[in-house]
C-alpha cells in the first residue's frame, strides 16, 4: 500500500514534552546542583550551550550521587510531562499513513530516546537530531556532547545557538530524501530558522500558548516564510489538524492497520498562509538545461528509443568519431527517415511532447514565474522542435520566454514527405565560439552574457547535469546560484558536479544539489524570493571521502566469529575459550574450531553458514548510515576486519549492500572440499604466514589496520577519512589518520560493558590527531555521518 510522502517534525522541549526537559530532568535528580549548573551558564540564553551544561550537570551529578543508576537518569526522562493528544499525533502520521516522523531537539538523545521507548515511539520516529550522548568510567558516567562537534565546521547561522541550527538540519534532510509536503511543529526561537526553509506546500505550526516566541517572529517576518501558518495550543488542535490533513491529502494512503477515527471537525481562526509579493519582472532569470535536467531523459535518445532503437547505439559511436550532437542526430534522423518512413515530423511531435518529467518540476516552473516573477529561459545542446514540442503540450509556451538550441529545419524529399534537419546553433560558417569548455556547436556560457548584457538581472539560477553546463556556471557571480544534478543511482557524478570537483576555484556561485523535481520546488521557493538568501555549497567531492567500517561489535552488534557457534554449535564455545589462553593467533583458532565443526557436524552445509553468518545482529540504522554515506555522497566505502570473507560478504549480500561496499579487506575464506565429498570453511590470516611480518606492536600478527590505512590513502587522494570501530585492534588505524580525519570509538555501555578503542584512546591521546567521536548505537552513526556529509569541512 503506498505510504504519504510527507516528512512530520517535532521539536521536544515544549512540544512533544510539556516542559524544557534539560531543566526538568537536572532539577528532578538535584534541584540544587541544576540551579548552581544552569545560573553559572544562562547569561545570554540564546546562545546558551545546553550541551556543555547538561554535561557538567551529569559529571559533577556522577561524582555527588555514585549511588544513582544510568536506570534512574532514565526514569526521569521517561516520566516528563506530556499531553497525550501529542503522542497520538506521531502515531496517526506515521502508524496510519505512513508519514516519516523526525525529531530535532536542543536536548539530548539520551533523554529524548527514554521518553519514547517509554511511550512506545521509538519506532514510529525514524531519526533523532539532538545532542549526543554515551556514557564513560565503565557505565557510571553519562556524557552530552554538543550537536555541532569539533568535527565539523560551524553552521554559520546567526539567528541560531552555536550548538544546533534546526535549518541546517532541515536542509539536510529534504537534501536525503524529496519529501511532497512538511509538517513542522514547534513554538520557540529556534523553530523560526526551519520554518523559513520551507516550501509553499508545507505548514509551520506555531505554539500559541505561553511565550509565543516562534509565532512572534512568523508575525514580525511574514516576507520570510513561504510555508502555511497554523496555530496551536494544545495537542488535541495538532492532532485534529493532522487528521483533517492526511485523510483529505492522502487517503489512499491509509494502511490497513489504521485505527477507526473521526475526523475532527478544524477549529477556526487560527490559520493564515503569508503571501509573498511578487517582484518586478526581470530581476531573476531562471535557466534550465533541457536533457535530463527540466526533463528527465536525453529527449535525442528518447526519439530513437522510441521509433528505432537500434539507432542509439550507432548515435554514440558515431559521437565518438564526431564530437557535436547535432552532426550525429542529424544523419540519424536521415537513418529514421530513410527506414521507418511512417515516422513523420508530426509523429516524432507527438511522442516527445510526452517525453518523461519528474514530479513537481512543472510546478517549479509555474512558480518561479508566476509567485516570484523570474523570467525563465531553456539553454540546451538539443533541438527547438524537441523542446518547443514539450512547453507546448505541458502549456509552459507563455512560463518560457526564450529558448536557446539547436535550430530545427523541414526538408522535404523527393517523395513528398518532410523530415528534420538539425543545424548547429553556433553555425559552420561562424568563427570558432574559442570556448575551450564547450562543444563546437555551443557555447552555453557565451549566451548567459549575451542574455545579461541586454538586461541586468539581480540573481541567475542555472539548474543542470552535464559537462556542457559547466561554462556558464563558471560565468556566475556569489550572489548566483547552480543546481548541479546530484549522482546517479550507480554512484557515478553526473557531468556538471563532476566537472565542478575537477576545476575547483572556477564556480564562485554557490553549488547546490538535486536530484528530483521536488527538490527543485523547495530550492525555487527558498532562492526565488528577495531578499536573496545565499546557499551554502553543500556537497563534498563525490569520492573524496573514504569511509572504514571495522565489522565485529561495529558494523554488526556481535563477534561474528563466535555467533556462528552460538548458533550452530554451542558446545564448542567453551573449547574456544579455553584455546584462547593457549593460543596466540585468533585466525588459528578459528580456522581449527571450524574444522571440528565440519567434523562433528557434517550436515551443516556451506549454505547452512553463510545463511546463519547473514543474519548477524545489526543495530538500527547501521546499515542505513552505510547506505547513506555510498549512495548519497558517493564515499567510498570500504570494511577492515580481523573477521573473514565468508562472514562479511554473505552479510553485505543478504542486505543488498555488496555494490555500496568498494572493498572489503579481510582474513580470506573458503569452503574447501574433504574427502567424504562435504566440505569445511578455512580461514587463512590477512597477513600470510609465510609472508614478511608487518612488525607493528599494536596489532595482531596477522592483520595491521594501520598499514592497511596507508596502503588505501597512499593509492587515493581522499580528503577525510571516517573511521568507525569499537577494539584496540582499530587503534594503530586510527593513530595512522590525520587533523582532517575523523575516529568513531565505541563508547562504554550503561552496564558497564566498555569497549578496546576507547580504553586505548584513553590511554595515548597524544598518539591520535583525528577528531574522537564516541558513538553507542546505529542512530549515532547515522546522526554523526549525515551533520558531517552536510557541512563543510572545517
Amino acid at each position: 500500500m503506498a505510504r504519504a510522502d510527507v516528512l512530520v517534525l517535532f521539536a521536544f522541549d515544549n512540544v512533544l514534552a510539556d516542559v524544557d526537559s534539560n531543566v526538568h530532568i537536572a532539577q528532578a535528580l538535584d534541584t540544587k546542583l541544576a540551579n548552581t549548573i544552569w545560573t553559572k551558564h544562562a547569561a545570554d540564553d540564546k546562545k546558551l550551550d545546553r550541551a556543555k551544561s547538561m554535561d557538567e550537570f551529569f559529571v559533577q551529578f556522577a561524582k555527588d550521587r555514585p549511588q544513582v543508576t544510568h536506570e534512574d537518569i532514565r526514569n526521569t526522562a521517561q516520566s516528563l510531562p506530556f499531553n497525550q493528544y501529542m503522542l497520538d499525533a506521531i502515531r496517526l502520521a506515521v502508524v496510519d499513513f505512513g508519514a516519516t516522523c523526525k525529531i530535532v531537539s536542543d536536548s539530548s538523545v539520551f533523554g529524548v530516546r527514554s521518553f519514547l521507548e517509554h511511550h512506545d515511539l521509538a519506532d514510529r520516529v525514524s531519526e533523532v537530531v539532538a545532542n549526543p550522548t554515551h556514557f564513560e568510567d565503565g557505565g557510571k558516567v553519562l556524557r552530552v556532547r554538543p550537536y555541532q562537534g569539533d568535527h565539523v565546521a560551524p553552521h554559520g547561522c546567526r539567528s541560531c545557538s552555536n550548538n544546533l541550527c534546526k535549518g541546517v538540519v532541515l536542509e539536510r534532510v529534504l537534501q536525503q530524501h524529496s519529501y511532497s509536503r512538511v509538517l513542522y511543529v514547534g513554538g520557540g526561537v529556534e523553530d523560526f530558522c526551519p520554518s523559513t526553509k520551507l516550501a509553499v506546500d508545507d505548514v509551520v505550526f506555531a505554539n500559541s500558548n505561553g511565550a509565543n516566541e516562534l509565532l512572534t517572529l512568523l508575525n514580525e517576518n511574514p516576507d520570510l516564510v513561504q510555508a502555511h501558518i497554523r496555530q496551536w495550543k494544545t495537542g488535541e488542535d495538532v492532532l485534529a489538524y493532522f487528521r483533517n490533513f492526511f485523510y483529505r491529502q492522502y487517503p489512499e494512503c491509509r494502511q490497513a492497520n489504521a485505527s477507526d477515527t473521526l475526523i475532527y471537525a478544524e477549529h477556526d481562526g487560527n490559520f493564515s498562509v503569508p503571501t509573498p509579493m511578487p517582484r518586478e519582472t526581470g530581476e531573476l532569470l531562471v535557466i534550465f538545461d533541457f536533457d535530463d535536467s527540466m526533463v528527465n531523459e536525453d529527449s535525442d535518445v528518447f526519439v530513437f528509443g522510441s521509433f528505432h532503437p537500434e539507432l542509439c547505439q550507432t548515435a554514440y559511436e558515431q559521437h565518438a568519431k564526431t564530437p557535436v550532437w547535432p552532426s550525429v542526430f542529424d544523419d540519424m534522423l536521415q537513418v529514421l527517415s530513410s527506414e521507418k518512413p511512417h515516422v513523420t515530423p508530426e509523429l516524432i511531435r507527438e511522442t516527445v511532447a510526452q517525453i518523461p518529467i519528474q514530479a513537481r518540476m512543472i510546478d517549479a516552473i509555474r512558480m518561479a514565474v508566476e509567485l516570484f516573477g523570474a523570467e525563465v529561459k531553456v539553454i540546451s545542446d538539443g533541438n527547438t522542435f524537441y523542446i518547443e514540442s514539450m512547453l507546448q503540450h505541458r502549456q509552459l509556451s507563455e512560463h518560457v520566454k526564450e529558448v536557446f538550441a539547436n535550430p530545427v529545419e523541414h526538408e522535404t524529399l523527393d517523395d513528398g514527405r518532410t523530415r528534420l534537419r538539425i543545424r548547429p546553433y553556433h553555425a559552420d560558417h561562424l568563427d570558432p565560439h574559442g570556448c575551450t569548455w564547450c562543444p563546437t556547436n555551443m557555447c552555453k556560457g557565451s549566451i548567459l552574457d549575451s542574455i545579461r548584457s541586454g538586461k541586468s538581472y539581480s540573481r541567475v539560477i542555472y539548474i543542470g547535469d552535464g559537462t556542457g553546463d559547466f561554462c556558464p556556471a563558471s560565468r556566475l557571480t556569489q550572489n548566483d546560484v547552480v543546481l548541479a544534478r546530484s549522482h546517479l543511482v550507480s554512484g557515478n557524478p553526473y557531468g556538471l558536479q563532476r566537472r565542478i570537483n575537477e576545476n575547483p576555484g572556477v564556480v564562485h556561485a554557490p553549488v547546490v544539489s538535486w536530484s528530483t523535481g521536488y527538490d527543485i520546488y523547495r530550492r525555487f521557493a527558498e532562492f526565488c524570493p528577495s531578499p536573496y538568501v545565499i546557499p551554502r555549497t553543500v556537497p563534498r567531492i563525490s569520492g573524496s571521502v573514504l569511509v572504514v567500517f571495522d565489522y565485529d561489535w561495529s558494523l554488526i552488534n556481535d563477534n561474528s566469529d563466535t555467533f556462528i557457534f552460538q548458533k550452530l554449535y554451542p558446545e564448542l564455545l567453551a573449547t574456544l575459550r579455553e584455546r584462547r589462553t593457549t593460543q596466540p593467533s585468533w585466525t588459528k583458532i578459528m580456522d581449527d574450531m571450524l574444522g571440528v565443526l565440519a567434523e562433528d557436524k557434517p550436515d551443516i552445509s556451506p549454505d547452512m553458514i553463510r545463511d546463519t553468518v547473514a543474519r548477524v545482529p545489526i543495530q538500527s540504522h547501521m546499515l542505513d548510515a552505510l547506505r547513506l554515506a555510498a549512495e548519497i555522497h558517493s564515499a567510498d566505502v570500504k570494511i577492515v576486519s580481523d573477521a573473514n570473507s565468508v562472514y562479511i560478504e554473505s552479510m553485505l549480500e543478504l542486505h543488498g549492500l555488496t555494490q555500496d561496499v568498494s572493498e572489503v579487506i579481510t582474513n580470506p575464506a573458503s569452503f574447501e572440499a574433504l574427502e567424504n565429498g562435504r566440505s569445511r570453511l578455512h580461514v587463512r590470516p590477512y597477513h600470510g604466514e609465510a609472508g614478511e611480518a608487518h612488525g607493528c606492536e599494536w596489532c595482531p600478527t596477522n592483520m595491521c589496520k594501520g598499514r592497511i590505512v596507508d596502503i588505501l590513502r597512499s593509492a587515493h587522494r581522499y580528503t577525510s577519512v571516517l573511521y568507525v570501530g569499537d577494539g584496540s585492534g582499530d587503534f594503530c588505524a586510527a593513530t595512522h589518520l590525520t587533523k582532517s580525519d575523523v575516529v568513531f570509538a565505541r563508547a562504554d555501555e550503561a552496564d558497564g560493558r566498555s569497549y578496546g578503542l576507547q580504553k586505548r584512546l584513553d590511554s595515548y591521546p597524544k598518539l591520535v590527531e583525528a577528531s574522537v567521536v564516541p558513538w553507542s548505537t546505529g542512530d549515532d552513526i547515522y546522526r554523526h555521518f549525515a551533520q558531517f556529509f552536510h557541512a563543510p569541512p572545517p
